[in-house]
C-alpha cells in the first residue's frame, strides 16, 4: 500500500479500512482453529482410548499438530499485518502531526509541551502494533464459545455465561475508574514536560540568578504529581486484571468439577469434562485480555481524540493555482508607502523594472523602516 498520501485521520482510517479487514479475518480462523484442543482432548478421551487404537491416536497428533501449526502462522502473520497498519498509520499523519507542532502557539494551547501531539501519535502507534487489537478482534467470537459450552450441557453454558456477565461488568467498573485518571495522567506528564522545556530554554539564566534548586523543585513537584497519578491507574487496572485472572481460573477449575459431576450423573462423557474446561476458558480468554490492555487502550483513544481535535484548527491545505511561467515584464514608477496606520512613507518615490524570470527585493539597513 503506498504511504506517500497525507490523509486526514478519518481518511487515513478509510485507507486502511482493507488490512484491519484482513487482521479481523485472520482473527476468526485462529478462533475457529481454536477448537482444535478441545477437539482433540474429546476425540482422544472418547474414541482413542476406548477402542485402543494407536494408528487412531497417531492421525488425530498429526491432524492437531498442523492445526496448531497453520493457527500459528496465521497469528504471525496477524501480528506482521497490525505492524504494517501502525506503520501506515504513522507515516500518512506525521506531516500533519509536525504541522500541529510547528503551528500550535498561534493556534491553540498544549499546556506549554511542545512535543505532545507526536507522542500522543506515538500512543496511537504503539497500541495497533501491541497485543490490544487482538483481544478486540477476539471479542466477537466470545458468543461462539458460549453456544458451544451449551451445546456440550446447558450447566456448562451457564457457567461461562454467568463468568462473562462479572467479567463484562469488570471491564465497566475498569473504564469508569480509570477514565477521568488517564486524562489526569495525560495533562500531568505535559505540565512536567513544560517545565522541562523552559528549563532548559533558559538554562543560562537559571544558574546566572541561582533559581536551579527552585526549578528543579518545581519539577520534582509536577513528576511527583504525574507518577503518583500514574501509579494510581496501575493499581486499579492490575487490581481488575488480577480479579478476571482470578474468576476466569475459578471458572476454569469450576467447570472441570461441574463436568466431573455430570459425567457421575451420566449426562457427559469423560473427554467433554476436558473439552468443557478448554472452551470455557477461551471464551472468557478475550474480555480477560482487554481488561489487561484497558489501560493502553484507553490512553489511546484518548490521544486519538486530542490529534483529531489538533487537525480540526490545522485543516489540510487546498490545491493552489499554478500560474503560468511569467511571459512579461514589469515595469514600476515613483511608488510610495507605509506600514498599516503610519503617516510617514517608508518607501519613497521607487522605480524599477523586473523583466520575466527575475526577482527584484528592496533591502537596506537594519532598522531603516522605523528611522525617524
Amino acid at each position: 500500500m503506498p504511504i506517500h498520501d497525507r490523509e486526514a485521520p478519518g481518511g487515513a482510517l478509510g485507507l486502511l479500512s482493507w488490512p484491519i479487514a484482513g487482521a479481523a479475518v485472520f482473527s476468526g480462523i485462529i478462533n475457529i482453529l481454536g477448537f482444535t484442543a478441545p477437539l482433540f482432548m474429546l476425540e482422544v478421551y472418547d474414541r482413542a482410548i476406548p477402542s485402543g487404537s494407536v494408528p487412531t491416536l497417531v492421525a488425530l497428533m498429526l491432524l492437531a499438530g498442523g492445526l496448531y501449526a497453520f493457527s500459528g502462522l496465521l497469528d504471525i502473520v496477524r501480528g506482521r499485518t497490525m505492524n504494517r497498519i501502525a506503520g501506515t498509520m504513522d507515516a500518512k499523519l506525521t506531516q500533519r502531526v509536525f504541522t500541529v507542532i510547528a503551528g500550535s502557539p498561534l493556534r491553540m494551547r498544549n499546556g506549554g509541551d511542545a512535543l505532545k501531539p507526536a507522542q500522543e501519535a506515538d500512543q496511537v502507534r504503539a497500541f495497533l502494533a501491541g497485543p490490544g487489537p487482538a483481544a478486540l478482534f477476539d471479542l466477537p467470537w466470545m458468543p461462539v464459545y458460549l453456544c458451544v459450552c451449551f451445546l456440550l450441557h446447558p450447566m456448562i453454558g451457564w457457567l461461562a455465561a454467568g463468568a462473562m456477565i462479572v467479567l463484562a461488568g469488570l471491564t465497566i467498573l475498569t473504564d469508569w475508574q480509570t477514565r477521568s485518571l488517564t486524562r489526569q495522567a495525560a495533562a500531568a506528564v505535559a505540565r512536567r514536560n513544560c517545565y522541562g522545556e523552559a528549563a532548559h530554554a533558559n538554562a543560562e539564566a537559571m544558574a546566572a540568578m541561582g533559581m536551579t534548586s527552585r526549578a528543579t523543585a518545581r519539577w520534582d513537584e509536577a513528576h511527583w504529581r504525574f507518577t503518583t497519578i500514574q501509579r494510581q491507574v496501575g493499581d486499579i487496572a492490575g487490581l481488575f486484571s488480577g480479579m478476571s485472572k482470578t474468576v476466569r481460573y475459578m471458572v476454569q477449575s469450576g467447570s472441570l468439577a461441574l463436568g466431573a459431576f455430570l459425567v457421575i450423573q451420566g449426562d457427559m462423557s469423560a473427554g467433554s469434562i476436558v473439552a468443557a474446561s478448554i472452551i470455557v476458558s477461551r471464551a472468557l480468554s478475550p474480555i480477560e485480555q482487554v481488561i489487561s490492555n484497558w489501560k493502553n487502550l484507553l490512553a489511546a483513544r484518548q490521544a486519538w481524540h486530542r490529534l483529531k481535535e489538533a487537525f480540526v484548527l490545522f485543516p489540510e491545505e487546498q490545491p493552489r493555482t499554478t500560474l503560468p511561467p511569467p511571459s512579461s515584464s514589469l515595469t514600476v514608477e515613483a511608488v510610495f508607502t507605509s506600514p498599516p496606520g503610519e503617516r510617514r512613507m517608508t518607501v519613497q518615490n521607487v522605480s524599477f523594472r523586473a523583466d520575466r524570470g527575475t526577482v527584484i527585493g528592496i533591502i537596506g539597513p537594519s532598522a531603516s523602516g522605523n528611522r525617524p
